[in-house]
Formats: structure tokens, C-alpha cells, sequence
């Protein structure tokens, strides 16, 4: 099984200086708790680095990238998302970033597990990281709504409240 899963602002933001654009907890939580099963987890250079360039569970991490370093232990580097070596793989997961998720018509994943974070970030300058409107024309034509609840989440930066709306999509067969 293929799954994305990422957090998005109503504008379609997914980072903002090379982080997340918030810092809300429960939402990571969320990520975690869903990704804890994975057999790989596949995500471009840029994600990778935000995440400190480290594994984040004991599994293969096949990292997207046009520079490709040794290989470690649970780190591969991949040139191409068609490397034969995670699409046999049962239970990936596709953490980001824009560059993985834009590829939703090449890869088909059969589940999008995506959280809605209803906050306000500028869509300007070259620290926004936006996902295109195709990511959601793709989203909205080939899958269905199957499950989505809200929370009210704390922003750790802020302390101010956030909506969040946990959404997954299923492929249409």
C-alpha cells in the first residue's frame, strides 16, 4: 500500500523557511502514530534535512535526490521514484516534500492522509513552500473523501489555538 501524508494550510503552505509553519504536536502525533507500521518511507532531500538527517523509524528511508550520498544502514539515496528497490515494499509511506507529493498522478498512492491547518501564511517569497493547485485537481477527480474529523491543536511557537482538520482520501477504482 501507498500512502502520502502531509499537512497543508487552506492555501496549500507545507513549509515556510524550511520547516513546517507551525508547531502543533498532536498533529506530529498524528503523523507518527499513522507512519509507526511503515515498511519505507520515501521523501525528498529538503524534508529529509528538515528532519535533522536521520531515520525517523526502523525502517529503509529512500531519500529523493539529484546528488546521492553513501547509503547507511536505514538510509538510501534514490535518483528516480521508480527505484525497484521500495516499490515492492507493502506499506510505504510518501512524507514529502512538494516534489513527492506533485508526483500524485505518477505514483497513484492508494490512500492521502491529509491535515488541513486552518492558519493564514503569505503565499510570497522563496521561503513559502506551496503545493500547486494540480496536487488538489489530482486529489479531488481521483480520490474520495472516506474519514475526516477536526481538532482544536495548541501551537507550541504561538500559543494560539488551531483548527486542524484530519482528512483521508481513498483512490477511486
Amino acid at each position: 500500500m501507498h500512502n502520502f501524508i502531509l499537512a497543508s494550510s487552506h492555501e496549500g503552505v507545507i513549509g515556510y523557511n524550511g520547516h513546517l509553519p507551525w508547531n502543533l504536536p498532536e498533529e506530529y502525533q498524528y503523523f507518527l502514530n499513522n507512519i509507526k507500521d511503515a515498511d519505507a518511507i520515501v521523501m525528498a532531500r529538503d524534508t529529509f534535512r528538515a528532519l535533522g538527517e536521520k531515520p525517523i523509524m526502523d525502517c529503509p528511508h529512500f531519500i529523493l535526490t539529484h546528488f546521492p550520498k553513501s547509503d547507511t544502514k536505514n538510509i538510501r539515496f534514490i535518483s528516480s521514484l521508480s527505484s525497484p528497490n521500495f516499490l515492492s515494499t507493502q506499506n510505504i509511506w510518501y512524507i514529502g516534500g512538494r516534489s513527492i507529493y506533485e508526483s500524485i498522478d505518477t505514483i497513484k498512492p492508494d490512500r492521502v492522509y491529509l491535515t488541513k491547518v486552518k492558519v493564514d501564511i503569505p503565499k510570497v517569497g522563496d521561503n513559502v513552500v506551496c503545493l500547486s493547485p494540480s496536487f488538489f485537481e489530482s486529489l479531488y477527480r481521483d480520490y474520495h473523501l472516506s474519514e475526516s474529523s477536526h481538532s482544536i491543536i495548541l501551537d507550541r511557537e504561538t500559543d494560539e489555538k488551531v483548527e486542524c482538520q484530519f482528512m483521508i482520501w481513498d483512490k477511486n477504482f
